[in-house]
């Protein structure tokens, strides 16, 4: 990655950071719901970055210069889950008492924000599929789960590390793993191509089960694919706890050439950007060699557009996500689906200790690449 450090226009942004949040809200409550935003800048950390701030005993620190510099530090349960993989209960601890700290902003996990974006395209598009008076009573306990200030998810995971991470470990993380080896072997000695990407890539499927086959955006075969998967209770999904409350017909019953009259011609990029985001940072990941935290930079990544700034030790992550993703995302009327700065720890660390007033110990100024 260069040198450069891109900046953000502080008022827009902060303007369509909250629109996003309004239409996951709105989708959900089935009338209009206003998200506000403080002004503060929003960073988003990376799982490699916590394990080195818990492991370096550097809470305190960043703590502090989060409150100098009036910033807000964003936590994705998907770090939570993925520091706890570490086979060290003397680590998980550490790891869990940094991420659980109240002090920071707690993000709802990925699936609720994406099963927001569906239901929103359920009812622009088939409102005769949405419960008039859907019982919630599963999904106010979950939610309300996740966003207890205490007794709630993050308590028990800064309570009970090693139960938590047993009891919540990454769902279907090896089929993860294995559906971005595939994606990798398809693209063999290909080289990515900003070209390609930029203009759109296409993948061969059809529109109908038995149909004859047709090029579609690949994001939205992508989508198709994962969130047909994901509707059958036998995978126990949490996208069909999220999702089927709101619903007349059985997720798990629903027609599958349906679903792809939903995903490839009914949906737009626009209403759907996690699901954009996530199928482009899997399809830059798919021209490297793929490693263990594959399937977690791609759930990490989808709360890209929850954030001004993210802070990452990966190079490939930010390069993806910086320079692959960013130019090439699909705009909603008022609102960018990818709009703030991707920083590198390891060549920008001192970047950001100047902005933000952090100063570690010299030995953390270049984060380790997980």
């Amino acid at each position: 990655m260069d040198g450069s450090v891109e900046t953000v226009d502080r008022a827009a942004y902060v303007g369509r950071r909250s629109e996003m949040g309004t239409r996951i809200e709105t989708a959900f409550a089935g009338k209009s719901v206003v998200v506000r935003r403080s002004q503060a800048p929003r960073i988003l950390l990376d799982t490699n970055i916590w394990n080195y701030l818990a492991d370096a005993d550097l809470h305190a620190a960043i703590k502090a210069a989060a409150r100098r510099s009036n910033a807000s530090i964003l936590v994705a349960p998907a770090a939570l889950y993925e520091a706890f993989e570490f086979n060290s209960a003397a680590h998980r601890k550490r790891r869990a008492k940094l991420l659980t700290d109240p002090a920071w902003v707690r993000l709802m996990p990925e699936a609720y924000s994406e099963c927001g974006e569906i239901l929103g395209e359920i009812r622009r598009l088939a409102p005769r599929l949405v419960q008039q008076y859907p019982n919630l009573r599963d999904f106010a306990r979950h939610r309300r789960d996740w966003k207890a200030k205490a007794g709630g998810a993050w308590d028990r995971a800064a309570q009970q590390p090693d139960i938590f991470a047993e009891l919540s470990a990454f769902p279907a993380k090896e089929r993860a793993i294995h559906l971005a080896q595939e994606r990798r072997k398809r693209m063999g000695n290909a080289a990515f191509s900003s070209a390609t990407f930029q203009a759109g890539v296409k993948t061969e499927t059809s529109l109908l089960l038995g149909g004859p086959p047709h090029a579609f955006d690949a994001w939205r075969v992508e989508a198709r694919n994962a969130t047909f998967w994901h509707c059958d209770r036998v995978n126990r999904s949490p996208y069909f706890d999220w999702l089927q409350p709101f619903l007349t017909l059985e997720l798990h019953h629903i027609d599958y050439s349906t679903w792809s009259k939903f995903w490839l011609v009914g949906v737009m990029a626009e209403y759907a950007p996690r699901f954009w985001l996530r199928w482009a940072l899997e399809y830059a990941q798919s021209f490297q060699k793929v490693s263990n935290g594959a399937p977690g930079d791609s759930q990490i990544g989808t709360h890209l557009l929850e954030a001004d700034y993210f802070l990452t030790s990966d190079r490939r992550f930010a390069a993806a996500a910086h320079h692959d993703a960013r130019p090439a995302a699909p705009h909603a009327p008022a609102d960018h689906a990818v709009n703030q700065l991707t920083l590198s720890a390891a060549s920008r660390a001192a970047r950001f200790r100047a902005d933000y007033k952090f100063q570690p110990p010299a030995t953390s100024s270049s984060c380790p690449v997980r």
